[in-house]
């Protein structure tokens, strides 16, 4: 009787990684996406803001516990648009996030940020207004913030009048960008090359939902679902 001996096939080997190019290629990709979501809001693209925000939170719940609450409340955005609200309410929620205030194309601004402004309007008219400040007082400036404002942009209009402009200043860049252009051609960091790596971030993944369990993302989604319709 003859015994043959079991055939045991070797581990395949995994291949080193290449830290540069997977970490450079992820900071492409989140650059897209990130210039995407800012274009959307120029535009007053409400859809397109939303899918937006389909990515973001599955990019926040694939980083865990650190980025919890950025994911659930980009679900409790759906939760909005597709079964809390009215399909009047809906629409408005939608495609009521920006607002253009030059009548341009490409320059609406966050809800938000605008109300920033008027309020940075308002607080000047308080500060002008010395120790006669009431509540009936601030009541008025606010009510007639809007035509104020309209009337002192037509002035301004009409004098030609030069206003600076209500973004921040930046430095001059150039001389930087060239000089990280000139490193990422020097180290061709957009071609991959084995066993490269970083010492800051070892095994460094190209894609960042590699980690994002389906299974544990329905889950979760359910869960929360059921929290809305009891009411928790």
């Amino acid at each position: 009787m003859t015994t043959s001996s079991a055939c045991t096939t070797p581990p395949k080997e995994s291949k080193p990684g290449d830290d540069v190019y997977n970490y450079n290629c992820a900071l492409m990709t989140d650059c897209f996406l990130f210039f995407n979501f800012l274009d959307a809001i120029k535009e007053g693209d409400g859809a397109r803001i939303m899918r937006q925000y389909k990515y973001i939170m599955l990019y926040c719940k694939a980083d865990g516990s650190h980025s919890t609450k950025y994911a659930l409340k980009c679900l409790y955005q759906f939760f909005l648009v597709h079964a809390l609200l009215s399909q009047r309410d809906s629409e408005r929620f939608v495609w009521n996030r920006s607002v253009n205030n030059s009548g341009k194309k490409g320059t609406n601004i966050p809800l938000d940020e605008d109300t920033e402004h008027s309020n940075n309007f308002i607080k000047q008219g308080i500060r002008n207004l010395g120790p006669n400040v009431t509540e009936n007082t601030v009541q008025r400036l606010s009510h007639a913030e809007s035509p104020t404002a309209s009337i002192l942009a037509n002035l301004d209009d009409s004098i030609k009048r030069l206003l600076r402009s209500g973004k921040h200043s930046t430095a001059n860049l150039e001389r930087d960008l060239n000089e990280l252009v000139k490193r990422a051609v020097e180290f061709n960091i957009f071609t991959e090359l084995e066993g490269r790596s970083y010492k800051q971030f070892t095994s460094f993944k190209r894609d960042r939902l590699a980690n994002l369990d389906a299974s544990s993302l329905h889950h979760w989604i359910n869960k929360h679902k059921k929290k809305h319709y009891m009411g928790n």
